[in-house]
């Protein structure tokens, strides 16, 4: 029941995926459903693939499946467990500590996300909102690198949840000056004393 390796999904209307061998007269038919005694649920000819749409809450939620074959043996009732993640992530993403400007090019990304639901699976980082980092774990502090160039500077955050939903999130600072590594002035090439004047 459903596609394999699938327990988060992000979509209530599902494709249900079956699978069903008999070694003597062969399937015939099935029932689907959410409740393990099939209320108000018929027997329908055996297939391959079933639509169906669960209810939009979101949380834990199982489906249920049995087979009949040709001359009415029933099979077990077997189930999938699966959880329905239709929310994005929510939450914050601040520079420096929400700091106004800074004067170096590396700094520190605090985010602070709300995620109720199957849980960040990944986070990307971009300075011009098109082109991203590779994904990463998340973590509540990240160094990274602004552009280069004085004035104002936005990052981005792309977070991704495991039932597939994305959320983006940015702040800005400005860039004042270059990083003061990058740049100075050596005078007698950075002597401490001179014997003459201009």
């Amino acid at each position: 029941l459903l596609p394999p390796n699938t327990y988060f999904l992000k979509n209530n209307a599902v494709v249900v995926h079956l699978q069903a061998t008999d070694s003597g007269s062969g399937i015939a038919m099935m029932r689907i459903g959410f409740d393990p005694t099939f209320a108000n649920v018929t027997w329908q000819p055996y297939t391959n693939t079933i639509a169906l749409q669960i209810s939009p809450n979101n949380g834990v939620k199982k489906i249920y499946g049995q087979y009949q074959d040709k001359i009415g043996n029933q099979s077990l009732v077997y189930s999938r467990t699966f959880y329905l993640d239709t929310l994005p992530p929510t939450g914050t993403l601040r520079i420096n500590g929400d700091a106004l400007d800074t004067v170096a090019t590396k700094v520190k990304l605090n985010l602070n996300v709300i995620e109720s639901g199957s849980g960040i699976s990944s986070v990307s980082l971009s300075n011009d909102g098109l082109k991203y980092s590779l994904p990463f774990s998340i973590t509540s502090t990240i160094e990274w690198d602004l552009s280069r160039g004085v004035g104002t500077k936005i990052v981005y955050a792309k977070l991704l949840d495991y039932a597939g939903n994305q959320a983006t999130l940015s702040d800005t600072i400005q860039l004042a000056s270059v990083d003061a590594q990058s740049t100075g002035v050596l005078i007698n090439r950075d002597a401490l004393f001179a014997n003459s004047r201009i």
